[in-house]
């Protein structure tokens, strides 16, 4: 009883984390569980290369762009041998079907709210007006303030970083395991992020379906969209057929880019001890704002992106909590076997990770 009692009154902060100081010695050797010790960098150097050394690569010629998808290629070639190799796959094996699921919930929503956007745009009664955007205040002072300073505007404008660094940085983590970064499991960390995305979206979803919002930029649909047809099974194939997910031409409140911007420090807040997160929210304000001073969104669709985000974020935190740690093994335990539908199914999702960059960055 006593052991129990020790057990269960450890303390949890607001982050749902177990304080280590608050483990009883005894308590730490029974659960294999030593946090401080179990946190390498590597996610914290890979980050800094992400969000650092890309950004050069990607606006000097020092990197010729073959070189650079090389890399990437080489890269996940690497991981995949180093899967192969990989010995706590049991660990991993529970978390797969929930992966999965979180998995398919993400596609149908992404899928339905794709055609919405369609729907949203094509049944707007201003849709072949020039309709002016809404006035922006945040837009407006940073512009200002922009007007007397060519450093200032030049740092709100350069291009740094977009989804494929933050979704990049959110892979990193998530692949670590491989090499003992993190005592969590790599599906099990990607269970919590897709089923965020999945429902963060759904209110997104219902909040552009309630009110319809003219776009920052005006006459929008006649530049993008064919004709609204009047043959309501032409109107449906539109949608599921034209509509490759780059928006509509309405103001989508909230933003979609940023909700998933802002997973990536949540993601590496509870998993990773913080470690590069200031990095992280600091490459989410300038993009965000960017984006802002561009007219992809108002500032109102940032602000709600980065609040209701993080509440999802925080109350699917029964997904894959934060405390449940992977015990350690010793150095020279046998490794797991892994099936042949385990391995397609690692290196299937890890090809469509790679396409998206690559596509990306082409």
């Amino acid at each position: 009883m006593d052991y129990l009692r020790k057990r269960y009154s450890t303390k949890i902060n607001a982050e749902n984390r177990i304080d280590p100081s608050a483990l009883d010695p005894e308590i730490q050797d029974h659960n294999n569980t030593r946090p401080s010790v179990r946190f390498g960098g590597g996610p914290l150097l890979f980050t800094r290369c992400v969000f650092l050394l890309s950004w050069i690569a990607q606006h000097t010629d020092v990197v010729p762009k073959v070189v650079q998808v090389g890399l990437v290629l080489v890269g996940t070639c690497y991981v995949v041998f180093c899967l192969l190799k990989f010995k706590r796959w049991n660990d991993e094996m529970r978390y797969v079907p929930r992966f999965a699921l979180c998995a398919i919930a993400m596609a149908v929503e992404l899928t339905t709210e794709n055609f919405l956007v369609w729907v949203v745009s094509a049944t707007d009664a201003n849709r072949m007006k020039r309709v002016p955007g809404l006035q922006d205040n945040v837009e407006l002072f940073f512009l200002s303030l922009s007007e007397r300073s060519p450093l200032l505007r030049h740092m709100l404008g350069f291009r740094w970083a977009n989804i494929v660094h933050f979704l990049g940085a959110a892979v990193g983590l998530s692949v670590s395991p491989l090499w003992d970064q993190v005592p969590y499991s790599g599906f099990g960390m990607m269970s919590r992020f897709l089923l965020t995305i999945c429902l963060s979206r759904i209110v997104r979803t219902v909040c552009f379906l309630a009110t319809v919002l003219p776009s920052p930029r005006p006459g929008c649909f006649m530049r993008r969209f064919p004709p609204t047809p009047d043959n309501w099974w032409e109107f449906v194939k539109i949608g599921f057929s034209q509509m490759k997910g780059t928006g509509g031409c309405n103001d989508l409140i909230f933003s979609g880019h940023c909700g998933i911007w802002v997973l990536t420090p949540l993601l590496y807040h509870s998993y990773y001890q913080g470690k590069g997160c200031w990095l992280l929210w600091l490459a989410l304000f300038q993009t965000s704002l960017r984006d802002v001073l561009e007219r992809q969104h108002y500032s109102v669709d940032m602000v709600l992106a980065v609040v209701i985000v993080p509440l999802i974020w925080r109350e699917l935190s029964w997904v894959y909590p934060n405390t449940n740690y992977i015990r350690e093994r010793p150095p020279n335990s046998p490794g797991d076997p892994i099936s042949p539908a385990m391995a397609a199914l690692v290196i299937a999702v890890l090809l469509v990770v790679v396409g998206f960059v690559v596509k990306s960055g082409s």
